[in-house]
């Protein structure tokens, strides 16, 4: 767990993993921010599992999780963000199929959690994503080349961020990068996914989570899409926003174009891991998708931007209606919808976590059960007053 810019959520983080059912863990916490009261919230803990870690110079991003690396000495490797919250039974699903399949890794679909604090007010304490109680084993080559031609996102990669992935093939993406660095990008989870798909002959992706991604009012990836940031918000992604033109020459300045970090931290992989087999990308493709990104971005100039960037550099055509459409996103949950929480019942990211997992565990197929029923059945399982969640979810 690296900490950054914590302001708190870090308490609910390692509560959520030290009540894993699975008990045989370590857990690194690398306070890279250096931030006071840190290693006090440890110590509240009492738990000699957690080993508590402090780099003395200030680092960057990548450097912050490579610092957060080599403190773990575990056979496998995962990892969580200071605002993230783990699954009750999470780690001991992703752990029972690598018993099996111990040169593979486990990945899993990204479930997202808002805290009451996120930027955007209208998606404050809110569950948003998909799960289906389905899994496949995955061709880590195929999986790259499929990348390639925009087939498969990052995510579907075994990233280290909602991954559980074996320690030696770290070590062995590390032997084979010239700074002798796993992270050796500008992003590190999605980095991650190249190096690990380019190590790996296969791995388990699952439809269903193991871990809540937080978001809270100072996580970088939901700075990175702003339309305006503030001084002080632009000082906590000082990767980001001055990676500038050096981000990759074929990339052109950072945008927060998911596609374009994707394909610029395959990029790095491709220029700094020795024998990296992903292929080049399809340019035509990676700018088609990028115009269709845009409508549905807060920042469509900018995503625009760098279309043209690349539409010049590789000299293809380039076309695109001045006149933008925003368009509204729908998101598709298998879980029954999005889920806006009551606050003043569920407020932080682990009382998240014990939601879903009841949500998920209870008799979810049977479509004729009353929904006020099912919430009343859920809640109390998780010892909440489920009569005012429910009131809330219905005036949602």
């Amino acid at each position: 767990i690296p900490v950054k810019n914590n302001t708190g959520t870090l308490l609910k983080t390692l509560n959520s993993v030290l009540k894993q059912s699975y008990r045989f863990i370590e857990v690194v916490v690398s306070n890279n921010s250096r931030q006071e009261g840190v290693l006090e919230m440890v110590k509240s803990f009492n738990d000699e599992r957690i080993k508590y870690i402090c780099p003395d110079k200030k680092m960057s991003f990548s450097g912050d999780w490579n610092f957060a690396l080599s403190g773990a000495t575990g056979e496998y490797v995962t990892f969580l963000g200071d605002d993230d919250s783990a699954l009750p039974v999470g780690y001991a699903i992703g752990m029972d199929f690598l018993v099996s399949h111990p040169n593979s890794a486990f990945t899993w679909k990204k479930l997202n959690y808002n805290w009451p604090d996120h930027v955007v007010p209208s998606q404050r304490n809110l569950i948003v994503g998909e799960h289906c109680n389905e899994y496949v084993q995955m061709n880590a080559r195929k999986a790259l080349g499929l990348f390639s031609y925009f087939m498969l996102g990052y995510s579907q990669l075994p990233c280290i961020y909602n991954s559980i992935v074996p320690h030696s093939a770290i070590k062995s993406v590390i032997a084979k990068t010239e700074s002798k660095q796993f992270f050796a990008g500008v992003i590190p989870d999605v980095f991650s996914s190249f190096a690990l798909a380019n190590e790996l002959d296969n791995y388990f992706y699952a439809y269903f989570s193991l871990t809540l991604n937080g978001a809270s009012n100072k996580s970088s990836g939901v700075l990175q899409g702003l339309s305006e940031l503030s001084s002080e918000q632009k000082e906590l992604i000082p990767d980001a926003m001055n990676s500038g033109s050096m981000y990759h020459p074929d990339i052109g300045p950072f945008s927060s174009s998911i596609a374009s970090i994707a394909l610029g931290e395959y990029l790095l992989a491709k220029d700094r891991i020795r024998g990296f087999k992903g292929r080049s990308p399809s340019w035509f493709l990676y700018v088609l998708y990028l115009i269709r990104e845009s409508k549905y971005t807060e920042k469509p100039s900018e995503i625009i931007s760098a279309a043209r960037f690349t539409s010049r550099r590789r000299k293809l055509p380039f076309w695109f209606s001045k006149t933008i459409k925003r368009k509204k996103v729908k998101f598709s949950s298998v879980f029954m919808g999005n889920f806006y929480l009551n606050p003043n019942i569920i407020s932080d990211a682990d009382q998240a976590s014990a939601f879903f997992s009841e949500l998920n565990s209870n008799n979810f197929q049977d479509r004729k059960m009353n929904i006020s029923k099912f919430m009343i059945k859920t809640l109390s399982a998780i010892k909440t007053n489920a009569v005012d969640c429910i009131r809330y979810c219905m005036t949602r």
